[in-house]
C-alpha cells in the first residue's frame, strides 16, 4: 500500500490512564480525538506484531483482506528492516519498534499506535477463522468491552487442531476497547491486564505447529528461558513443545472456527515419545 502511515520509535506516547483503574464492565465504548492524519474514526483496529520472518507475508495478505472486509484500519508493529518492508505493502500504520526478543516486550508502544474505538490482537502466524470474521463482520463485540479470544493449535494440517487440555481451550485476551489497550507487563508470557468472562464464539486458527518443526520449536523455548527461568521449559513448555509432555493429542475437526467445537476426536501418538518411554522402561 502506498499511503501508509509510519510512527517511529523515537517518538513520545503516553500510556492510557483508563488502564490503572477498575473495569467498567458498562462502558461506552465513545471514540478518542481524531489522531493527525485521520478523518474519521476506525470502528476497529487490527494489531499485529512481526519481525518478518519467511512465513509472514501470506498472513499478513490475510489480514489485510479481513480487516478491507470489518472496515478495520490494521496497523504492524514492525521489528526490523524486513518487518518493516513487507508490512508497506499492506498496512494503514506502521509502528517501528526494537523488541527483547519476545512480544510483551513492545506490546504497549504497537497497542497505543491503534486508532480504532475497538482493537484485536493477532499474532503473525494466526488467522482469522470464518466464525470469528463473521463475529466481527455483525459488531457483536459491542456488548462488552473486554473479549478474550480461543486459539485453535492446528496440528500435522490445517483442517484439525489440538482439544487436549489445556491446549484447549485456550483463550487469552486479545480483543478490547481503546480505554483497555494497554497495561501490559513487558515480561514473557505475562498475564492480561484485565479480565473477562466473555469468550467470542470464534477462534484464532495457530499455525505455529505447522510452520516449525519440533528442532525449531526447541530453540524458541530455549531462547524464552535464557530470557527468563520458567518462560520456555516450565508451565509454558506443553504449548512450545506439546510432544514432550504428551504421547497422544486429542483432535478434532476446525470446520468454520466455532468455538462450540462438536465431532469426532481422533488420536495422534507421538513414537518419539513413544520410543523413549520404552528405553526408560528398559
Amino acid at each position: 500500500m502506498s499511503n501508509f502511515t509510519v510512527i517511529y520509535d523515537t517518538e513520545d506516547w503516553v500510556e492510557c490512564p483508563h488502564c490503572r483503574g477498575p473495569i467498567n464492565m458498562k462502558v461506552q465504548a465513545e471514540a478518542p480525538p481524531l489522531a493527525p492524519g485521520y478523518d474519521y474514526k476506525p470502528e476497529l483496529s487490527i494489531v499485529c506484531i512481526t519481525n518478518g520472518e519467511s512465513h509472514v507475508m501470506p498472513f499478513l495478505l490475510k489480514m489485510r483482506h479481513a480487516a478491507d472486509e470489518i472496515g478495520a484500519e490494521l496497523v504492524i508493529g514492525a521489528d526490523g528492516e524486513e518487518a518493516m518492508r513487507l508490512a508497506q505493502n499492506v498496512t494503514n500504520r506502521i509502528v517501528t519498534v526494537k523488541s527483547k526478543g519476545y512480544i510483551e516486550s513492545i506490546l504497549n508502544r504497537v497497542m497505543a499506535a491503534a486508532e480504532g474505538v475497538w482493537i484485536l490482537r493477532i499474532d503473525d502466524d494466526e488467522e482469522i477463522s470464518p466464525a470469528l470474521l463473521s463475529w466481527l463482520k455483525k459488531k457483536s463485540y459491542r456488548s462488552s468491552p473486554l473479549w478474550r479470544i480461543p486459539t485453535m493449535a492446528l496440528w500435522e494440517n490445517s483442517d484439525q487442531f489440538v482439544v487436549t487440555k489445556p491446549l484447549w481451550p485456550d483463550v487469552h485476551l486479545r480483543l478490547t476497547t481503546w480505554q483497555y489497550r494497554l497495561g501490559w507487563d513487558p515480561k514473557p508470557h505475562a498475564p492480561a491486564p484485565h479480565h473477562t468472562d466473555d469468550i467470542a464464539p470464534g477462534a484464532f486458527l495457530h499455525y505455529k505447529y505447522l510452520l516449525h518443526d519440533y528442532d525449531e520449536r526447541k530453540k524458541v523455548a530455549d531462547h524464552y528461558e535464557s530470557i527468563s527461568s520458567g518462560a520456555g521449559h516450565g508451565i509454558h513448555k506443553v504449548f512450545t513443545l506439546p510432544e514432550d509432555v504428551y504421547q497422544r493429542l486429542e483432535l478434532m475437526q476446525v470446520n468454520d472456527g466455532s468455538t462450540d467445537t462438536k465431532g469426532e476426536v481422533t488420536i495422534w501418538e507421538s513414537p518419539k515419545r513413544k520410543r523413549k518411554l520404552l528405553r526408560f522402561g528398559k
